[in-house]
């Protein structure tokens, strides 16, 4: 049998299908190398006595950014990017447990009781979507202080007091804006042939200390959209569009000289990318 089926999403959709091949590869090669020219080479375990001996070792197979598994041209484009999504999946050790504890409650039998109901609804509903891979996801930075002596001369003259400069604006400050809370919630949904994603970041409201008037002394909070499409139905031929924030949302007024905070937004409104790209076989 062919291995290589297990990176298909049309396999998934076929459950009889999954089975057969995986009995088929516990059977004949437990450990099998899959080589395909989407994704890089990686090893798939079968076994379940395999699968245990390798999360046991915990301190030579770590979680990383390609714990789950990726295209090849995808991982480039992430690679690119410098802000690096991490979830509880890609952490290890001490760091690991310290978010887990954060976050176990949420899995406890008696709680995922209560969503039975609406997961089962939700996977009828999209049953026609089994065909695609759909993730839905969100990730976030909350940060509990960022704290600062007095800043002081060589001489030791006080310039300007310290403190906990977390949700602040920090003009007149050696320190960049610091909003409590940034998320990112992401939905996406693919095949071999299509690709749709869609995001939504918010940026939490925080204070200007020294804003010139009332209005100014909060940075409203804000929430852009971007949505993203890409199709690769034709051999050699990729066609992409995306909608940059796509309700054109204006960044929130701040006392600066911009007017608003180019550290934490943007302001060039809506942006519309429309993208071909051709590549010949002999490449």
């Amino acid at each position: 049998m062919d291995y290589s089926e297990i990176t298909r999403a049309r396999m998934w959709s076929d459950v009889d299908q999954a089975h057969a091949l995986y009995t088929d590869m516990r059977q004949n090669d437990p450990v099998s190398l899959i080589q395909t020219e989407e994704y890089r080479p990686f090893w798939a375990v079968s076994k379940h006595a395999d699968i245990v001996e390798i999360e046991r070792q915990h301190e030579k197979f770590l979680n990383t950014q390609n714990s789950v598994l990726i295209r090849k041209k995808d991982e480039d484009i992430r690679a690119a990017n410098p802000v690096q999504m991490r979830t509880l999946i890609n952490m290890d050790g001490a760091e690991h447990a310290e978010f887990r504890r954060l976050t176990q409650d949420w899995f406890m039998p008696q709680n995922l009781k209560t969503l039975e109901a609406k997961v089962t609804e939700i996977a009828e509903t999209f049953d026609d979507v089994m065909a695609g891979e759909l993730t839905l996801g969100m990730d976030g930075t909350y940060r509990l202080e960022f704290e600062s002596d007095d800043f002081r001369s060589i001489d030791g003259l006080t310039l300007a007091p310290g403190g906990d400069f977390v949700g602040k604006l920090n003009v007149g400050t050696p320190f960049l804006p610091q909003p409590e809370l940034k998320a990112n919630f992401y939905a996406k949904w693919g095949n071999e042939e299509h690709r749709v994603s869609y995001n939504a970041v918010y940026t939490d409201s925080y204070d200007d200390d020294i804003a010139p008037n009332e209005r100014l002394s909060t940075v409203d909070s804000h929430v852009s959209h971007d949505i993203h499409y890409i199709n690769n139905m034709f051999d050699g031929w990729t066609f992409s569009v995306s909608a940059i924030n796509a309700t054109d949302e204006d960044p929130p007024a701040a006392g600066t000289d911009l007017n608003y905070d180019s550290y934490t937004h943007n302001a060039f409104g809506r942006m519309l990318k429309l993208g071909v790209t051709w590549t010949p076989d002999f490449l």
